[in-house]
């Protein structure tokens, strides 16, 4: 009789094993399920954007240092350096809410959310210019010195 309760509490662990076990990946939406923790370039390109390309590939570090996520919009389809699935949706969603204006084909998002700059072509060192004035980038950068010299220190 007391053996039920503890083949009853056993399957309950196992269960609850196997549910945190299970990995729910779900698939980007849109760009608001990254605020706060990085920032977006959004680019839009009709014909030539190996360019697009090539400044995003060349300029890589730079990127990962600022914790920048790129999505590059062209004929229906979204590349971009984000690791994570993206939602068939996700490209309309884009260019709907965010592509309105056919002047503007660059759009960098900030950690806020808040749109920071609208261009008509990309030019990193112009975006990589304007985020290292950003008070949350100055925080990093202060704090990636702090935790570089406290690593000098240790060796």
């Amino acid at each position: 009789m007391n053996k039920h309760p503890i083949f009853i509490l056993r399957i309950f662990f196992l269960i609850i094993l196997i549910i945190s076990s299970i990995q729910l990946v779900s698939a980007l939406e849109n760009i608001g399920e990254l605020e706060w923790n990085y920032r977006i370039i959004l680019v839009r390109v009709t014909d030539g954007h190996k360019d697009v390309f090539l400044q995003l590939a060349n300029q890589d570090d730079e990127i990962r240092e600022r914790n920048i996520y790129w999505f590059v919009f062209s004929n229906n389809s979204v590349k971009t350096n984000y690791q994570g699935n993206i939602q068939e949706k996700f490209y309309s969603s884009m260019i709907n809410n965010y592509f309105i204006n056919t002047e503007e084909n660059v759009l960098l998002i900030g950690k806020d959310g808040e749109i920071k700059q609208k261009e008509k072509s990309l030019d990193l060192q112009s975006i990589f210019t304007l985020i290292d004035t950003m008070p949350m980038r100055q925080f990093e950068m202060k704090r990636n010195s702090i935790n570089d010299n406290n690593k000098q220190k240790q060796n």
